[in-house]
């Protein structure tokens, strides 16, 4: 961050998973820049922060007991550039506590941001889903993206690019049964995916010319035959710059590409439990780049 803001204040917290955070003081500091409370205890934001005007940077990364924040209190920090909170898809999280109309409301504070650059973010509803694929500045604005327990999200279809977005996370989409982009060039800057719990989805062909993904994670995706098929792809590399590709528990997986490709890129491969998958769809120019295979059946 320190190439996106000029801090001539910062606070940074060590608490961890502390329930006791307490940030009373904060709303204090009003030449206050940057602001990092991720993977902090605290269950609420300062009732003052209102007060930190000069506030450029924003991180509440994997805020456990974070579950709200009031749009009236964020819609004062008129200088954010940077805001975060990502809650981390592995975590035991309880029924998120936010409504449709509020994640609207939030979204909408963060769009009037005239200094706003970096947007990561947590969505748990499919409006909200949809307000960043129809809203322009919140397309370019975003960076990270995780979609997480959208109840009713059957398909991802955006029509226009995100342009900026470098790592994407759906995971317990159980209802999400296709997933496809309008062009190309959807995902130009896309370098992180990690699907898991989507339990009706069959592939993941949008991701075939993600020109730039580096890292592709799937697991406990039961309808997934395969990764990439045939359907639609032309004769262009596929994920021309994939170094690592992790498989696990995807029980109906039978092969990641249809048909033998050269993975120019590609390092490490990891497949666990994943008994009906037989083969590796690789040309043998492939194995001179590869570093490690890890493969398990149980």
């Amino acid at each position: 961050m320190e190439n996106t803001v000029g801090l001539d204040a910062v606070v940074e917290t060590t608490w961890g998973h502390r329930e006791d955070g307490n940030v009373g003081i904060i709303g204090r500091l009003s030449t206050l820049q940057y602001l990092n409370l991720s993977l902090t205890g605290i269950k609420e934001l300062p009732s003052d922060l209102a007060n930190l005007r000069n506030l450029k940077c924003l991180l509440l990364d994997y805020t456990l007991y974070l579950k709200e924040i009031p749009p009236e209190e964020l819609s004062c920090l008129s200088l954010l550039q940077v805001y975060s909170k990502i809650n981390g898809v592995s975590e035991n999280f309880d029924e998120p506590k936010v409504s449709a109309e509020d994640e609207l409301d939030f979204l909408e504070v963060l769009e009037e941001f005239e200094h706003l650059d970096k947007l990561c973010i947590t969505l748990f509803t499919y409006s909200s889903i949809q307000k960043i694929f129809t809203s322009r500045t919140l397309r370019t604005r975003i960076r990270k993206l995780t979609m997480m327990d959208c109840r009713g999200l059957v398909s991802l279809r955006p029509e226009s690019s995100l342009p900026n977005l470098g790592r994407l996370e759906i995971f317990r989409c159980c209802s999400l049964k296709e997933f496809r982009m309008q062009n190309r060039g959807s995902f130009c800057s896309l370098r992180q995916v990690h699907v898991g719990v989507c339990l009706l989805l069959p592939n993941l062909n949008c991701l075939a010319y993600a020109r730039n993904l580096e890292t592709l994670t799937i697991l406990d995706c039961e309808s997934m035959k395969h990764v990439i098929s045939e359907e639609g792809m032309g004769e262009d590399e596929v994920l021309p710059k994939l170094k690592t590709i992790s498989l696990t528990r995807l029980r109906s997986l039978e092969t990641i590409c249809r048909w033998p490709m050269f993975f120019s890129s590609l390092l490490k491969i990891d497949v666990s439990q994943c008994p009906r998958l037989r083969q590796l769809p690789f040309e043998g120019e492939t194995a001179h780049f590869l570093k490690k295979i890890r493969g398990e059946t149980e």
